[in-house]
């Protein structure tokens, strides 16, 4: 059985997620909550909750301050968020548990369900740092993909990442210095990220940044050629939908 604890600054969002943990009686149980960022700490302390769900917006603070004030190693976190799809997929890939507002019952129980059952280390706080400063700049889009690894991420910028190529549960990255690193991420997961940043899915195994394709052969076989000469297929099911974004893409008639 998880104990958690609520933080937000909204009496109503922290009576509606109570309301909804209910409907997990032999999973969960909430063991207090506050609207007082300033209250939070002694909560915590006082309960040592497994989950804290916690809003990133805590009027005066943000939840990530607040967390930067809680001894290590820290619960589990999930945060509750008002932010728009478009940062949580940014807010995903660096391995945070989030619900956005308002909270829906199956992603709950998801959550709760995952809270249960993951073993690995509380998230450092360079790692929240990341996930924040993320969040924080998606009004200019996302501008740094990170890639997990041995001690936590690494920056990729957008601009040097050339393609992605599937590898049953993994995903290649080539970058344009010759680099290549592998995640334990599916190509998936990845697409949906990138799909608004100049990149497309062309075929099962591959997605490539259309800023270094250097050809493009729409005969019987559609294929692409890039910049560093190397020649992927495109499938016939993602044919039409490449040649509209290529098109979009380069203003091509």
């Amino acid at each position: 059985m998880l104990k958690a604890v609520i933080i937000d600054d909204e009496q109503y969002c922290i009576d509606s997620l109570s309301a909804k943990l209910e409907a997990f009686p032999d999973k969960i149980t909430l063991v207090g909550s506050t609207t007082q960022a300033s209250a939070a700490i002694a909560l915590v302390q006082s309960h040592q909750p497994d989950v804290i769900f916690v809003d990133i917006n805590l009027g005066t603070t943000t939840g990530f301050e607040l967390l930067e004030k809680l001894p290590q190693p820290w619960p589990g976190i999930i945060f509750c968020t008002a932010y728009d799809h478009y940062a949580i997929k940014a807010f995903r890939y660096n391995a945070l548990d989030y619900l956005l507002k308002p909270v829906e019952q199956h992603e709950l129980g998801e959550a709760i369900t995952k809270a249960a059952v993951v073993t690995k280390p509380s998230l450092q706080l360079d790692q929240l740092q990341l996930a924040i400063s993320m969040l924080q700049r998606k009004s200019i889009g996302l501008q740094k993909i990170a890639l997990p690894s041995v001690n936590g991420f690494e920056l990729i910028e957008l601009p040097e990442l050339v393609r992605l190529e599937a590898a049953s549960n993994y995903t290649h990255f080539y970058i344009n210095n010759g680099r290549k690193i592998t995640v334990s991420k599916t190509l998936k997961e990845y697409e949906n990220l990138l799909e608004e940043e100049g990149f497309a899915r062309i075929h099962q195994s591959h997605v490539i940044n259309l800023k270094y394709l250097k050809s493009f052969n729409r005969g019987k076989t559609a294929s692409v050629i890039m910049q560093d000469g190397i020649e992927l297929d495109i499938s016939a099911t993602r044919r039409d939908k490449f040649m509209e974004l290529f098109r979009d893409y380069f203003k091509a008639g």
